[in-house]
C-alpha cells in the first residue's frame, strides 16, 4: 500500500509533535533516507529523537497499515500518482488520505451540497431535491455527513440511485463504530465513497471539521451552499473553494431571514460579500445565486 518514501513519511507522521507542515518539510528529503532514522537524521528541527520514539512511530504506523487492510481502506500520499489531482493542487491538500468504497469518486466531478444542522423546512425539502437532481444528471454528490443539510444531501443521492462521497472530520473506522455508521455504511454499499485525512481511530474536534472542509472543497468543482448563518461552520468550505478558484453557489430562496450567508451573499451591500467569504470583489464573479434547476 504504501513504500519507500510515502512510507517513511507515513511512519514520520505518529512522531509526536509532527504535523501536516513537518511532513511537507521531510518529503523534500526522504528520497535521500532509507529508514525512518535516517529521514529523521536529515531534519535540523527533528534530529536527537531517541530510537525508542522512531521504533514507536514504526510499530503504529505497521498496526494503522494492517487496520486499513482489514478495513478495506486505501492510504494514498500527496506524492503518488494516485492522489486525486484537483485536490492535490490545492494550498490545503493532506499529506494523506484514507479512502473506503469507489476510489474513482475521488476523481469525479463532484459538486458539494454543505449547510446548517439545523435548516429550515424549506431548505431540508430544496437540498433533496437538488440533491437528487444533480446525482441524477450524473453528478456525485460531495457532504460531510453531518446532521442536517449534509444527510439530507447524501440520502437524496442515494434514493436517486446516484453516487455520494463522504469527507469525514474523523477517522474512518471512528466514524463507522459510531452513530454516523448506518448512513456511512449505506454510502459504501451503494457504490459510494467515504474520504478522511485523519488517522483511522482519530475522533473529531473543532480544528478537524475546519480541516474536513477545506478538504471538501478540494475535492469539488463546486461548492453550494445551502444555508447557513453567519458564521456557520459551512462558510469555511465556501472561502475555501473561493481560494482555490472554484465556483461558490448558494441557494437563494428569496424567504430566508436577513441573518443568513444566503440572505447576505444574494442581496449584500458592497464590502459584505468580501467580508463574509473573505475574498476580493473580481473573486464575486465565481459567486453565483441557485434559484431553479437551470441554474
Amino acid at each position: 500500500m504504501l513504500k519507500g518514501a510515502s512510507l517513511l513519511l507515513f511512519q514520520a507522521g505518529f512522531l509526536q509533535g509532527v504535523g501536516e507542515k513537518s511532513l511537507q518539510r521531510l518529503a523534500a528529503l526522504a528520497d535521500s533516507a532509507d529508514s525512518l532514522s535516517g529521514l529523521i537524521a536529515l531534519d535540523q528541527r527533528l534530529r536527537g529523537r531517541l530510537e525508542a520514539e522512531l521504533e514507536e512511530a514504526e510499530s503504529k504506523a505497521l498496526y494503522e497499515i494492517e487496520l486499513a487492510e482489514k478495513l478495506g481502506v486505501v492510504i494514498r500520499h500527496i506524492g503518488s500518482d494516485d492522489y486525486p489531482d484537483q485536490l492535490k493542487e490545492t494550498s490545503a491538500a493532506p499529506n494523506f488520505i484514507y479512502l473506503k468504497g469507489n476510489l474513482e469518486l475521488a476523481e469525479s466531478n463532484n459538486i458539494a451540497v454543505i449547510g446548517t444542522r439545523k435548516p429550515s423546512s424549506i431548505t431540508k425539502e430544496v437540498t433533496r431535491r437538488f440533491s437528487s437532481y444533480i446525482a441524477g444528471e450524473g453528478f456525485c454528490v460531495l457532504s460531510g455527513l453531518a446532521e442536517g443539510c449534509d444527510k439530507f444531501a447524501h440520502e437524496a443521492a442515494l434514493e436517486a440511485q446516484g453516487a455520494t462521497l463522504a469527507v469525514l472530520p474523523a477517522g474512518l473506522n471512528s466514524y463507522l463504530t459510531t452513530t454516523k455508521k448506518t448512513l456511512a455504511k449505506q454510502i459504501i454499499e451503494n457504490n459510494g465513497l467515504l474520504v478522511s485525512q485523519f488517522k483511522l481511530e482519530f475522533s473529531a474536534n473543532k480544528g478537524s471539521f475546519v480541516m474536513r472542509d477545506k478538504t471538501q472543497a478540494g475535492l469539488s468543482s463546486l461548492v453550494c451552499l445551502m444555508e447557513s448563518s453567519l458564521s456557520g461552520g459551512s462558510l469555511h468550505a465556501c472561502r475555501s473553494a473561493i481560494e482555490y478558484g472554484r465556483w461558490l453557489g448558494f441557494l437563494d430562496l428569496k424567504l430566508q431571514g436577513l441573518n443568513t450567508a444566503n440572505e447576505l451573499l444574494a442581496r449584500g451591500i458592497e464590502g459584505q460579500k468580501e467580508g463574509l467569504l473573505m475574498c476580493s470583489a473580481s473573486d464575486l464573479e465565481r459567486v453565483v445565486a441557485i434559484e431553479s434547476k437551470n441554474d
